[in-house]
């Protein structure tokens, strides 16, 4: 059995136009100090003795090495680190909205932080990511969402764990389906046996077999369809007809589907998926995932036919001292990001 490729996909360098805003003043300061520096050094350099001389020398050596130093780091610097990060055009289209920004706050136990924190900031997060998701797809009834990410590693399956907990404790009937056939983990997260699962309903097993019932704080009830034994061909068990019916049926029976799929660059299992759904959602690590990856994943479902519908940055750092961007999420009334989400609904590019 093969759990997938364990590489890291090739991705694009490429500079995010916020990250280059925010970089180009310290840089310009750093620029005038070190000229201002410069100027001293050959005062120094003209007036003084050999010995003199050498040490001008050397100070402004170190001091051209640092600049040249700090235009390279910069230079290579495209990783996304806040919301703002993510509002800026992708092939000259306006960017899916960022539906949550969350704070890094996980546990160690391994299950989600809605499991173990009920009633914590995270939490109300996560019940306020359901419902600008259902402002996303105002114009059509967003009931099975994909969650997806660039590469794997980047916080998927725990976003989707959180996510059905949030659902689930605001009084909808959730199922979560784990079709990462790759790298699966919903079992982990949620604590039930990987078999039977998915592969198995695939294999001729009924949806009531597989299906497990998981009990979140609060008392109430999610349904979990583990991935199963996985195979050597995940997309095509993805894209086959039987398995895209399943979800049909799961739709008809609760109000939420989610699905945790792989990541979309390394393989064409997200995209085999994307077929199926009512709304993709890229979920984005702050400080791990790059802007390039971003915008290659969004390029590769918009050449499939498909669009991202938004966005969730998950473990972001403190954007402004003693606040976090997700307190936004406080306000119901108004949807978290652009403030033209209806412009981005549609699950077809």
């Amino acid at each position: 059995m093969s759990c997938g490729p364990s590489y890291r996909a090739p991705t694009m360098k490429l500079r995010n136009p916020a990250v280059v805003a925010d970089g180009r003043w310290w840089m310009i300061l750093v620029a005038t100090a070190l000229a201002a520096g410069t100027a001293g050094i050959v005062v120094m350099i003209v007036e003084a003795d050999a010995q003199a001389r050498t040490v001008g020398i050397a100070a402004l050596a170190g001091a051209l090495i640092g600049l040249a130093g700090a235009f390279v780091i910069d230079s290579l610097d495209d990783i996304v680190r806040r919301e703002r990060d993510l509002d800026v055009r992708i092939g000259g289209r306006s960017p899916p909205p960022v539906l949550a920004v969350v704070p890094a706050e996980r546990n160690g136990s391994g299950r989600p932080v809605t499991f173990t924190s009920p009633d914590g900031r995270v939490a109300e997060i996560y019940q306020a990511l359901g419902r600008n998701i259902h402002l996303a797809g105002i114009r059509r009834p967003a009931k099975i969402i994909q969650l997806a990410s660039a590469l794997p590693g980047e916080g998927c399956t725990a976003t989707v764990g959180d996510l059905a907990v949030g659902l689930a404790r605001a009084g909808h009937s959730v199922a979560v389906i784990d079709g990462d056939l790759r790298q699966p983990g919903l079992h982990r997260l949620f604590a039930v046996p990987q078999v039977p699962g998915l592969t198995d309903i695939l294999s001729g097993e009924s949806v009531d077999f597989v299906a497990v019932p998981v009990t979140v704080p609060g008392g109430v009830e999610l349904v979990l369809v583990p991935a199963g034994d996985v195979g050597e061909r995940p997309a095509e068990v993805l894209s086959n007809q039987r398995c895209h019916d399943v979800i049909r049926d799961l739709a008809l029976r609760h109000d939420y589907v989610l699905i945790d799929s792989a990541a979309v660059l390394p393989s064409a299992d997200a995209i085999a998926l994307a077929a199926v759904v009512d709304a993709m959602v890229l979920v984005v690590q702050a400080d791990r995932t790059s802007w390039g990856a971003v915008v290659e994943s969004v390029d590769r479902l918009r050449a499939s036919g498909y669009v991202v519908d938004g966005f969730v940055l998950d473990r972001a750092k403190r954007d402004v001292p003693g606040r976090f961007l997700s307190e936004r999420l406080r306000d119901d009334a108004k949807p978290v990001g652009s403030a033209n989400i209806p412009s981005q609904v549609g699950g077809r590019a």
